[in-house]
């Protein structure tokens, strides 16, 4: 079974210095629409899959052309992924946060599968 990369799109605390969590359990500091993106090669298991590779894009703040951005990498490496074999799996998981009650939210996921 050939390895699996993983295209992703975080607000979540991004801690470069930080091998073992990459990304905390809180929103970044700048806001929860401050966004980071990456991609993560994970080699097949039938018990777990094994993270070889994490790649995060640099954030590169202030830069006018989108295509010099973090999210204008990923969406160029997404692209030339999407279109480089015969066939390409997309799935996409967007969660977001539903008022479950008075005083309580709960997480509710979104799916489109292409």
């Amino acid at each position: 079974m050939a390895d699996v990369r993983v295209f992703f799109a975080t607000n979540r605390n991004h801690q470069p210095g930080n091998s073992r969590q990459i990304f905390g359990k809180t929103f970044n500091p700048d806001g929860v629409a401050a966004l980071r993106f990456g991609h993560a090669d994970f080699r097949p298991d039938p018990k777990k899959p094994v993270l070889q590779k994490l790649h995060v894009y640099p954030d590169i703040l202030d830069e006018p052309d989108v295509r010099k951005t973090g999210g204008g990498m990923f969406m160029n490496d997404l692209r030339q992924a999407m279109s480089a074999g015969p066939r390409c799996d997309t799935l996409a998981l967007s969660t977001a946060l539903t008022s479950a009650s008075p005083g309580r939210s709960k997480r509710q996921p979104c799916w489109l599968r292409a």
